[in-house]
């Protein structure tokens, strides 16, 4: 049996929760089950509707929570034949922050508006409400870990290790019988190991420690701790980075062929120009500044910009280009890098800003979990009413991006 994370392009049903390929069995050489996993981190295009779903007004894009199926009744094999082989694509689990940057560049672009009591804010409680929002959201990514898996994120791997293992028992059982093994494979990103580690516990427990033990020993450890069974396998399963999620470098065909993907990506006229186009349609214009209208005052808002006299905050600690590096409270930057960022991000107009808070409110969507106590938030808030077709909006230009860059966007 053969287990593989990935980051790849997923369906509809495989978009946030968890991107899993999950090929299924057959007798390979060498006493092996083939049965595939991997975990994805690209979305395909489909309308913002599509991914909210008809009749709500929740516009989550990418990050649109997965939902185990409501049955999980099958279709029979047919007559005189019998089942052989089973795969099944799934993405990481849902996650929280990729890095310290959304929730760094909003507070500090509160932190200015807050100056002279609050000034810059529609009203003092406006501006203290928001500005406890992204610290919390903040303190709970410091908590999970930048870019790691939410408790959410968890329960949807195990479902699906679980319903595999129940779908197909009979499959598993004679591969039990026959003395096959189980390989795993990873990207080796550390939430796509994570979700396949979270796979593997699911479909465990569901079989009763069935192939548990019956791992093929990886050539090279995603990890030396709960990864240890997991294979890293950038080459097929992040190709699409020169960089691996370790840090080193690809060598040889599979550098070459992700320096096309990115050629491609950089410079192919056709997807610039049409990222170019959704950036300065006039609904982005609009509902960026109907948005923030709800938090922050115009005259504030008119200040933000690239001329003379305005306004720009960078990634950095005091908001200033040449800053020093910023680094989320409470965080310990030698366990999560991710936890500091990247001081070449910016807030430069409201579109910026915009884009921050709507990233904040579809990643909250998937930290119910952590959205609790102490560290309570609400973005929800925001984009209610009137203010739910600026969601829509911003979640038709970030499927435009996916889609021209990773889907199927240009023949």
């Amino acid at each position: 049996m053969r287990i593989m994370a990935k980051n790849h392009t997923a369906t509809k049903e495989q978009r946030q929760a968890g991107a899993w390929r999950k090929r299924g069995t057959k007798s390979v050489g060498g006493g092996m089950l083939a049965l595939t996993s991997a975990v994805v981190a690209a979305a395909m295009l489909a309308t913002p509707a599509a991914l909210a779903g008809e009749g709500t007004a929740r516009y989550y894009s990418s990050k649109q929570p997965y939902v185990a199926p409501a049955s999980t009744s099958y279709s029979a094999i047919p007559s005189r034949y019998h089942l052989a082989y089973t795969e099944s694509v799934a993405r990481h689990g849902s996650r929280g922050l990729s890095s310290y940057k959304y929730d760094a560049l909003l507070a500090l672009m509160a932190q200015s508006a807050a100056e002279n009591n609050y000034a810059g804010f529609v009203s003092p409680e406006v501006g203290k409400e928001f500005i406890n929002n992204v610290n919390a959201i903040t303190a709970v990514n410091v908590g999970n870990g930048y870019g790691m898996l939410s408790g959410q994120g968890v329960i949807q791997h195990q479902g699906i290790g679980e319903r595999i293992y129940q779908r197909d028992a009979d499959l598993f059982a004679n591969a039990a019988k026959q003395g096959l093994r189980v390989s795993y494979q990873s990207s080796g990103e550390p939430r796509a190991t994570e979700s396949g580690e979270n796979f593997k516990l699911g479909f465990d427990q569901a079989s009763n420690g069935l192939l548990a033990n019956a791992v093929v020993a990886p050539n090279n450890p995603a990890d030396n701790n709960s990864g240890k069974n997991f294979d890293k396998n950038t080459t097929t399963l992040y190709f699409h980075k020169t960089d691996n999620p370790d840090g080193t470098q690809k060598t040889g065909e599979a550098k070459e062929r992700a320096e096309r993907y990115q050629q491609f990506v950089a410079n192919d006229g056709g997807i610039a120009e049409a990222e170019e186009n959704v950036t300065n349609d006039p609904s982005m214009t609009t509902a960026s500044h109907d948005l923030l209208s709800q938090i922050f005052t115009d005259d504030f808002l008119a200040s933000i910009g690239k001329e003379e006299g305005q306004r720009i905050w960078y990634n950095t600690a005091d908001g200033t280009k040449k800053g020093a590096a910023n680094c989320a409270a409470g965080a310990d930057p030698a366990k999560d890098a991710n936890a500091c960022g990247d001081a070449k991000k910016k807030i430069a107009s409201e579109q910026d800003a915009a884009m921050d808070l709507y990233n904040l409110y579809i990643i909250a969507a998937d930290m119910e979990q952590e959205n609790t106590g102490s560290h309570t938030f609400n973005f929800d808030q925001y984009f209610q009413g009137q203010h739910a077709q600026e969601a829509k909006t911003f979640a038709w230009s970030l499927d435009a991006e996916d889609f021209y860059e990773k889907g199927p966007g240009r023949a």
